[in-house]
């Protein structure tokens, strides 16, 4: 039977919205145990512990949420936008997908992509809470700068995130431009697609590292890498039309947010 892990790559360091993720994953797997057990025999008993699930997951949003407003965090509205669609998924599947006849195959496909979607929301957005706003203290040029604070000690790594941090800013500056008035989107389009790529192959270099040299963590590793990449590859800068220049400039923000925390807290533990 699979079970659903909370590792600590997931770990926030607010404590209680850490401990009501951990809860999540074991809502998760009591709700799997009796998916797999066979005593999942009616639409019924799956829409009761879904309706489970989706009801303490809308309590933990809402705490998260508020939390959010009270440090006055930007990423706020983004996280209020996805704890919608993920509550407003489940509930569709309880009203129109599930009957007796399918209701143990329904139960565990929510449950798997259940897990899949919490581990990525939080390592892609749970992640930064409060970050931004403990990042002001640095002022905007300092945010976009590589420091000695992220050396790993590993020259390779240690070029390959000065790159990264260096890719970010440039578009970041680009995007400033842009609401000066300058036409920097076709620019701003091809660097960010420069830049996941970059990622990718970074990404590669730090897992084979890992690999080659026997450290820990490589699955959960490898985890947060595909979270991260597949967060990019939903980021389709055609379709944003109104105020183009400040999601740029917003996104920026979240790329260098989440990069500096990804090598604060699993680069530089993997070269230890």
């Amino acid at each position: 039977m699979k079970k659903y892990i909370f590792t600590d790559d997931c770990l926030i360091g607010n404590s209680t919205i850490d401990n009501e993720h951990r809860h999540l994953f074991e809502v998760l797997n009591t709700a799997n145990e009796a998916a797999c057990s066979g005593k999942i025999n009616s639409a019924a008993l799956a829409r009761d512990l879904l309706e489970q699930l989706a009801d303490y997951a809308g309590t933990h949003f809402a705490h998260e949420e508020a939390y959010m407003e009270s440090i006055d965090d930007p990423e706020l509205e983004i996280q209020k936008k996805e704890h919608s669609a993920f509550i407003r998924l489940v509930k569709d599947v309880m009203e129109e997908g599930i009957t007796d006849d399918n209701a143990e195959e329904k139960l565990e496909e929510l449950l798997s992509f259940t897990a899949e979607w919490l581990y990525h929301h939080i390592i892609g957005s749970d992640t930064l809470i409060g970050t931004v706003v403990r990042n002001k203290d640095l002022g905007e040029d300092e945010i976009f700068k590589f420091s000695g604070d992220y050396l790993t000690g590993i020259d390779a790594m240690d070029a390959q995130h000065q790159t990264i941090f260096e890719m970010i800013g440039d578009i970041h500056a680009s995007a400033e431009d842009m609401k000066k008035g300058m036409d920097n989107y076709e620019k701003i389009v091809s660097s960010m697609g420069k830049l996941k790529d970059y990622i990718e192959v970074h990404f590669s270099y730090v897992e084979d590292y890992m690999s080659m040299n026997g450290i820990e963590g490589l699955k959960n590793q490898k985890k947060v890498h595909r979270s991260f990449l597949e967060r990019l590859s939903r980021i389709d800068l055609a379709e944003v039309t109104d105020e183009r220049a400040e999601y740029l400039v917003q996104l920026t923000e979240y790329l260098v947010e989440w990069i500096t925390q990804y090598i604060k807290r699993l680069d530089v533990k993997a070269a230890e």
